[in-house]
């Protein structure tokens, strides 16, 4: 006979892989090579984080989600990009793995200088029209790092650049999406 505890888990599993299953089915996605990517992607990836590896890449069959795993210099990143029906550009978040923050507002004055030009690099063509909304002091998995937000033209823009000068995060939404 069974113990309680044995039939709840058995229970989870089977509802773990029932989930898993059903969210396929509802949002279907085909694995790719990097190449196969919609060019937005790759070409935003290609100058926000050059050196980037691909190790899996995804696309829902609608076209409109896209989702890497990768590494650069040694690290594991994170990519989610949403398309718009067209196939252009919506969102791109780029994140490495890091776990946790607390995050506190700092002056402008407060960031430092390799910070400011990591985020020049980052908006490019945006950079004239970039707007800072805030500043951030962050520690994330006990690493120190600052937090740039703000608007440039269509797009909302976020960029974590980390204390020893490496690019850690890049968000950018365009506004009214979709």
């Amino acid at each position: 006979m069974f113990s309680t505890s044995v039939l709840i888990t058995l229970g989870a599993i089977a509802l773990g892989i029932a989930h898993a299953v059903l969210s396929r089915r509802m949002n279907p996605y085909e694995e790719l090579p990097y190449e196969g990517l919609p060019e937005p992607v790759r070409s935003e990836l290609d100058r926000i984080v050059p050196g980037f590896k691909s190790r899996t890449a995804r696309i829902t069959k609608k076209r409109d989600q896209v989702r890497v795993e990768g590494e650069l210099d040694g690290e594991t990143l994170r990519v989610e990009a949403d398309l718009d029906r067209a196939g252009g550009l919506v969102e791109l978040e780029v994140e490495r793995e890091l776990g946790s923050y607390q995050r506190s507002r700092i002056d402008d004055a407060e960031l430092p200088e390799f910070v400011i030009r990591e985020m020049e690099r980052v908006l490019g063509v945006d950079l004239p029209r970039f707007e800072r909304r805030v500043a951030l002091g962050t520690k994330r998995a006990d690493v120190p790092h600052y937090v740039v937000k703000g608007d440039a033209g269509d797009w909302k823009w976020e960029i974590a650049v980390g204390e020893d000068g490496r690019l850690l995060e890049v968000e950018k939404e365009r506004r009214g999406r979709r």
